[in-house]
Parts: structure tokens; C-alpha cells; sequence
């Protein structure tokens, strides 16, 4: 967020005049548990990690029941990861995987939470 001019580890909450809409930004690495306890109700996840091939221990479980207890119900998942190993750990915790490609673009992944019996919101 360096382009926007703030120090977004300060600045992390945005909402427009009305609060008809919030944006949150969590630098945390997702299993840090603490970093999701003022987090409810997400609508939209943009989960920008490495890849899981180089950079494992990123996408290890606390990850996918945390994204799955802080959904809301409909949430959509976007990733620019689409190996297995994210597809299968996210559809155990509740959510719908679907690898969008395009002639020219990489291939992004679109995830929709159907709600799962780790304990998630759905």
C-alpha cells in the first residue's frame, strides 16, 4: 500500500461516507490466530500469499477453518494461487473452487463459501 501514501499498518480501515461499505487490510500471516479477532462477517477475501510450492508454510491449517469462521455467508475468495493443495484445503473448510483462465492472463482462483462444519459462519 505504499502507492496510496499510507502506513497501512496504521491506516487499515476505510469506509466510505455513509459506512455503507468497510475495507480492512490484515498484513498478518493468516494462521496468526490473534489477528483475527476483530474480524467478522467478510464478504470479500483477496488472498495474496506465495506459492505453495515455495513457500508452504503460508498456507497451513489455521488458514482455511479462519477464512471459513470469519465469512460471511456468500463470501467470495480471490487468489492468484490455484494449486491443489489451496483448492482442497479451502473445499474442506466450506467453500466452492473454481479456476477461472483466460488466453493471455494468469489463471486466478474464485472462491464461494457454501458454509462448512468446521465451524464457519455458513
Amino acid at each position: 500500500m505504499p502507492w496510496w501514501g499510507l502506513d497501512y499498518q496504521q491506516h487499515n480501515l476505510f469506509a466510505d461516507e455513509k459506512a455503507r461499505w468497510q475495507l480492512q487490510i490484515h498484513p498478518a500471516p493468516g494462521q496468526a490466530v490473534a489477528s483475527w479477532q476483530d474480524v467478522s462477517a467478510c464478504h470479500l477475501f483477496l488472498l495474496d500469499l506465495y506459492s505453495p510450492g515455495q513457500h508452504p508454510e503460508q498456507w497451513q491449517d489455521p488458514l482455511f477453518p479462519l477464512l471459513s469462521q470469519h465469512a460471511a455467508p456468500g463470501a467470495v475468495l480471490a487468489s492468484y494461487s490455484c494449486a491443489r493443495s489451496v483448492r482442497d484445503g479451502l473445499a474442506r473448510a466450506g467453500w466452492d473452487c473454481q479456476v477461472h483462465r483466460r488466453a493471455g492472463w494468469r489463471d486466478t482462483l474464485v472462491a464461494h463459501f457454501l458454509g462448512s462444519s468446521e465451524g464457519g459462519n455458513g
